[in-house]
């Protein structure tokens, strides 16, 4: 099963990170999409790499290859047929493509059922296996 967190505004908050790491040891595969350039794109731009990134997936827990960098592209073109169950993120802008435009379940973070709308599309996508 797979789920994926927006970075910059969500996953930088203490309580998503806590969310991801409670995932990670559920067994759930977690990724990072992020509007962000990749690491190439940053050093063509002149942007500070991504280090804040890794070194937080890494203390997650989250896998490298399990980043997904848009470059500034839409999230729901990247993400539409992944397999992802869901994706977290404060943008509702990117949120309404995602819902509009993928198959993926995009869900506000300023919900505040936000984590029972994930839990509740986890166990559904568990019981259809």
């Amino acid at each position: 099963m797979r789920v994926s967190f927006d970075f910059d505004g969500t996953l930088t908050e203490p309580i998503m990170q806590q969310y991801a790491k409670e995932l990670v040891i559920k067994g759930i595969e977690v990724f990072i999409v992020t509007g962000r350039y990749n690491e190439l794109l940053c050093v063509m731009h002149g942007i500070n790499a991504n280090d804040d990134l890794f070194d937080l997936a890494d203390e997650i827990g989250i896998l490298h290859k399990h980043i997904i960098f848009t470059n500034r592209g839409d999230k729901s073109y990247t993400i539409g047929g992944s397999g992802l169950v869901w994706h977290l993120d404060d943008d509702l802008n990117a949120l309404n493509d995602i819902n509009r435009y993928s198959d993926v379940k995009g869900i506000w973070i300023g919900e505040d059922d936000w984590k029972e709308k994930c839990e509740e599309l986890i166990t559904n996508a568990s019981t259809k296996r």
